[in-house]
């Protein structure tokens, strides 16, 4: 019988918090339209300011999870962008290495 209800709660607790942003973030995108890597980003951002009960960072492995899944989407965003609209638009390719050096 498990006597560390502490632990108990955290190991149920991250699961159970990925699966409802899973779900969030499926609904804006079939509700709003708005692309999948949007709805995960906006979910994960509002996700992080709630500070919930028995969600601590103290889990092992919580930094590589974190990891694989921002470059999950940056892969997506990756695959979705298409380099060659840059030379259409060449000014919005200046003013991004303009912001990431500022």
């Amino acid at each position: 019988m498990v006597t560390d209800f502490a632990f108990l709660l955290q190991s149920i607790a991250w699961p159970l918090v990925l699966l409802l942003a899973w779900f969030t973030a499926e609904w804006l995108f079939e509700r709003w339209h708005i692309p999948r890597v949007s709805s995960y980003v906006a979910v994960g951002l509002i996700g992080g300011l709630v500070n919930l009960p028995g969600l601590t960072t103290d889990v092992p492995g919580l930094p590589f999870l974190a990891n694989v899944a921002l470059s999950l989407v940056l892969f997506e965003l990756g695959y979705r962008i298409n380099l060659r609209w840059f030379r259409h638009n060449p000014w919005m390719l200046a003013l991004g290495v303009v912001e990431s050096f500022v």
